[in-house]
Formats: C-alpha cells, sequence, structure tokens
C-alpha cells in the first residue's frame, strides 16, 4: 500500500491494488463521502480524501489496515510536508 499526499492541492490518495495491473473499474462515493477507485469487479483499487488537512480524513468504513496505514502517515508528520511526498505503507 502506498500513501501520496500533494500539500499544494492538499490531497492524499492510497493505493491499496498492485501497480502495474490494468483493471480498472470506476470511482465510486461511498455513504460516508470517500472517493473510492475500484476494479472491473467493484473491488478497491484506491482511495481519495481531499481537504486532508483542512477537514481531516474520515477513518470510519474504511477497510482496518487503510485506516491503520492512513493513520500511521498522518501520525509520521507528513502532512507537514512542503512538497509532493509518497509512503509506503505495510
Amino acid at each position: 500500500m502506498r500513501i501520496t499526499y500533494d500539500p499544494e492541492a492538499d490531497a492524499m490518495y492510497v493505493r491499496v491494488a498492485v501497480p502495474g495491473i490494468r483493471d480498472f473499474g470506476e470511482t465510486v462515493v461511498d455513504d460516508l463521502c470517500h472517493i473510492i477507485d475500484t476494479d472491473s469487479r467493484g473491488n478497491p483499487r484506491g482511495y481519495k480524501f481531499l481537504s486532508v488537512r483542512r477537514s481531516g480524513v474520515l477513518l470510519d468504513g474504511l477497510p482496518e489496515d487503510v485506516a491503520q496505514a492512513i493513520k500511521r502517515f498522518i501520525d509520521s508528520s507528513s502532512l507537514d510536508a512542503t512538497s509532493p511526498i509518497e509512503f509506503e505503507a505495510e
């Protein structure tokens, strides 16, 4: 899992799919307003979060491993970055 954060856009992307596999479905918004990219079978490939620094990230309803990775990312002070960064999550 890889987390990318762009401080200028204040946007975070959590990639949960294996890089290089080109099985794209659609982008959906769930009941908690999470933006989710899916594969052709509807499985999550990644999660987008906007206004991260300003509004935070709602962890409710996310898979436990994704929520924990985001929490580690935030706890690492990565939101203080001044240029785009990538964070490898386990």
